[in-house]
């Protein structure tokens, strides 16, 4: 019934499209950060702003993504409701994979992560999560707030040797 020396707490992330549309350079102090402004179709067709997310650090990328979005700048924001910052638009034709903590829809992504540039996904697949209601309406959903535990079948459970400790690989999926 309480914490031990046994306990492995792991954390549930989450990972989806999103469409780029815009980005913003934020200085803070002495500190100059890149944010990507995503955003997702709600079912009118309307981009819906989601939240930010920093730029790749890794130079290569970095400058595979911004050779992109430079080259689709627009003078308007694309957004229903833009956000409020100073911000470069683009069009909305550049789709990124994120990886984030948390999201509820209407609140911004949590904990967002860049993975990558999607250039076989189209704009258009990437929406704001839908539900039926009781109605047979559709309107928006909130994600589950209760975290799910996954087991991972290389990790014997019980545990062969009570003090020895499960010892985790940080696997890297791209090439």
């Amino acid at each position: 019934g309480t914490r031990g020396a046994h306990w492995l707490a792991v954390k549930r992330s989450q990972r989806a499209e999103f469409v780029v549309g815009g980005y913003s350079v934020q200085i803070n102090g002495g500190t100059r950060s890149t944010h990507l402004l995503l955003g997702a179709y709600d079912p009118s067709g309307n981009l819906t702003y989601v939240g930010s997310s920093t730029a790749p650090s890794d130079e290569a990328r970095r400058t595979e993504v911004f050779a992109t979005l430079n080259a689709l700048q627009v003078d308007q924001p694309p957004f229903r409701e833009p956000p409020r910052f100073v911000a470069t638009w683009v069009r909305p034709e550049v789709v990124a994979t994120i990886h984030f903590g948390r999201w509820e829809v209407g609140q911004p992504l949590r904990f967002p992560i860049f993975e990558r540039l999607r250039l076989d996904v189209s704009p258009d697949e990437c929406l704001l999560p839908l539900t039926p209601t009781p109605e047979g309406s559709s309107s928006q959903q909130t994600p589950r707030k209760r975290p799910h535990l996954t087991m991972l079948p290389t990790l014997p459970l019980p545990l062969p040797q009570p003090t020895q400790r499960p010892t985790l690989r940080i696997v890297n999926e791209e090439p």
